[in-house]
């Protein structure tokens, strides 16, 4: 069952509402999703799980109930096969209108997609979070709102990878793979890996 990462990016709306949460969810899952108090908060937590889901259902097999997503201490996402954890490192982002999620074998993995709105404040913005080689690279940009969000989405899956949340003012460790499987016009996303042995 071994597998480099596979990724799936989905319309938000469209995943939250493929299934009703019975029909995705079991007895945990429905918990959790019931903490959730707004609306949006529990159409990302619907999405996420049926995006993720749909994934391990495609490369190992079983059904919506037979797999289960409950947070690790970190709050990174964690497998499990009929209450049995597997050992496939997951990671998934929201924006307002997109759901993306990754999952590996052989890999840890992070991901972050964000939809490009314009900001006021980016070199503010890019001073909290860049180390100063990366503020330099930021500064010589021709697009910097692309730029920030190149960095913003790229710090955003190394802290997801390591279960830390976005890293600032560190640079990204080169043993550390990244890529954008999307970055259009209205949104970017990230993904980073790191071979496990690497850890």
């Amino acid at each position: 069952m071994l597998f480099n990462e596979s990724f799936l990016y989905l319309d938000l709306t469209e995943a939250a509402n493929a299934l009703t949460p019975k029909m995705l969810l079991n007895k945990d899952e429905l918990i959790l999703l019931h903490r959730r108090t707004s609306g949006q908060q529990q159409a990302n937590f619907m999405a996420g799980r049926y995006a993720l889901k749909r994934l391990l259902i495609a490369h190992t097999g079983g059904t919506w109930l037979d797999w289960q997503i409950l947070p690790k201490a970190s709050g990174q996402p964690r497998a499990f096969f009929k209450h049995h954890a597997v050992p496939i490192n997951l990671s998934i982002s929201h924006s307002r209108s997109k759901v993306a999620c990754v999952i590996s074998t052989n890999e840890y993995v992070g991901i972050d997609i964000e939809d490009k709105k314009p900001r006021d404040n980016l070199a503010e913005l890019v001073a909290q979070i860049a180390s100063d080689e990366e503020q330099a690279w930021w500064q010589m940009q021709e697009d910097q709102l692309s730029a920030f969000y190149d960095l913003w989405t790229t710090k955003e899956a190394v802290g997801k990878l390591y279960g830390a949340g976005i890293i600032i003012k560190q640079a990204v460790a080169e043993s550390i793979s990244t890529y954008h499987p999307i970055d259009d016009t209205t949104s970017i996303c990230t993904i980073a890996a790191l071979p496990i042995k690497s850890y």
